[in-house]
């Protein structure tokens, strides 16, 4: 919501008037509840969602160790911040944001405590890859839209 309500203010952030609009914007969210308390929740999993997405497109497969951490950080706090979201969504949104972080949560979890023995072992590697990532960025795109629908209902 802090995001929506931010790109939809229309401020020109480049002016000097603009920068001290958007600050004023800025700290007119962080004091709202919702802001301070539960979005603030939301922030970090999606800042490492982001890093560590982008760590597995640099660090690629047959790279090792370094693709294999950067994946499992963006499987966790992707599905992390699925869950996170389910805190802050409205309700329409909520039951589908916290269904797809547990979907993928589930899925590695299985499989790192159950191994080969995991219901989803015979798909193999990849195929429990895509039943982690899948939903994650399924979430993605929906929490997407949902943001940009935030922002149309914003009042101007």
């Amino acid at each position: 919501n802090e995001f929506a309500v931010v790109c939809a203010s229309g401020i020109d952030w480049v002016s000097p008037e603009g920068a001290a609009q958007l600050q004023e914007l800025v700290a007119e969210l962080q004091a709202g509840p919702e802001v301070g308390g539960t979005m603030s929740l939301l922030t970090i999993p999606l800042l490492l969602l982001g890093v560590a997405a982008l760590g597995v497109g640099v660090f690629p497969g047959n790279t090792g160790n370094p693709h294999a951490i950067f994946a499992m950080v963006t499987f966790v706090s992707g599905g992390i911040a699925a869950l996170c979201a389910g805190l802050v969504v409205g309700p329409a949104f909520r039951a589908l944001s916290i269904a797809l972080g547990a979907i993928s949560l589930l899925t590695l979890v299985s499989y790192m405590i159950l191994g080969d023995a995991s219901p989803m072992a015979a798909m193999g590697v990849g195929g429990i890859e895509r039943w982690i990532i899948y939903p994650i960025v399924i979430w993605l795109v929906a929490f997407g839209a949902y943001l940009l629908g935030a922002a149309d209902s914003t009042p101007t």
